[in-house]
């Protein structure tokens, strides 16, 4: 029996390497463009495959159509993006593009990885560290579409962070589940930000900023003065989540990494939208 699962192994690895290599000769033969990312494909698509086990309990056969997806998403993502803009160029240039693409991918699955990890092998501190550091990254991009793109100096971001954290809170003391309270606190939000974009968008520089800075001290005011609604200095409790502190922190780990990596790639196709080349005009206005 040893000898069979032996050969059952050796067969399996070898389709591997075999589907490996009729791909890279496609990619090659067809486009004549050396691809270095197949490696770091194949990876990413076993991680895939082992966390919905691990985690979810999912056949890893069930899973190889979903990476399978997933991965042409990726793929097709980067080929649009970027390598259609090289790819009738020397054999070289497509070569150093593909291996800077390929350290790129690995170091930015080795950086998830990390943190998806760190609840198994670190103290609930780090890991709450780990959750604002994420949190602070989806500050940053969201800042940087009216920052970066339109050119803004906005310091609104505090304000809506704030209303935010207020409007979910509240919800939940109310009854409302706290995934539903997300989408309230959105909603309230939401409204805020037109509202003020509409009040203070007309202006330009520094008075934009005065503007911005305003907001952020009105809502602090009306909070900090509003104790018996919102808690005032003293702040609001919320239900406590059944599971235990590292469950509750290993939770809110993977949400805020949720959340950071669909803003990354929200970001990323803005910049290279309509949107985004209209949001660069109006910095160069």
């Amino acid at each position: 029996m040893e000898i069979v699962q032996i050969l059952a192994n050796g067969i399996v690895l070898g389709a591997l390497y075999a589907c490996i290599a009729v791909g890279f000769s496609l990619v090659w033969g067809v486009l004549d463009m050396i691809n270095m990312m197949h490696g770091t494909f194949i990876i990413l698509a076993g991680y895939i495959a082992f966390f919905a086990f691990d985690g979810l309990g999912v056949h890893p056969f069930i899973m190889i159509p979903v990476a399978g997806s997933a991965l042409f998403c990726l793929g097709y993502i980067l080929q649009r993006g970027v390598i259609n803009h090289v790819v009738t160029a020397p054999v070289l240039i497509t070569l150093t593009l593909t291996f800077g693409l390929d350290m790129i991918l690995y170091n930015f699955i080795a950086g998830v990885l990390t943190v998806i990890a760190l609840p198994y092998i670190t103290d609930n501190y780090i890991v709450r560290i780990a959750t604002f550091a994420c949190m602070y990254s989806v500050l940053a991009l969201s800042w940087n579409f009216i920052g970066g793109f339109a050119g803004y100096p906005s310091f609104a971001t505090a304000a809506f962070f704030g209303l935010g954290a207020y409007g979910g809170a509240l919800s939940q003391r109310y009854g409302v589940p706290m995934v539903l309270a997300w989408f309230v606190a959105s909603a309230v939000v939401a409204f805020f930000s037109a509202g003020l974009g509409y009040a203070i968008l007309r202006l330009r520089g520094h008075y934009f900023a005065i503007g911005s800075i305003a907001s952020v001290e009105v809502l602090r005011l009306i909070i900090s003065s509003w104790s018996d609604f919102t808690g005032g200095g003293d702040g609001l409790n919320v239900p406590i989540l059944p599971g235990g502190p590292d469950y509750v922190g290993m939770l809110f780990l993977y949400i805020m990494l949720t959340i950071v990596l669909i803003v990354f790639f929200i970001t990323e196709a803005v910049a290279r939208s309509r949107v985004g080349f209209g949001l660069h005009c109006i910095r160069q206005n």
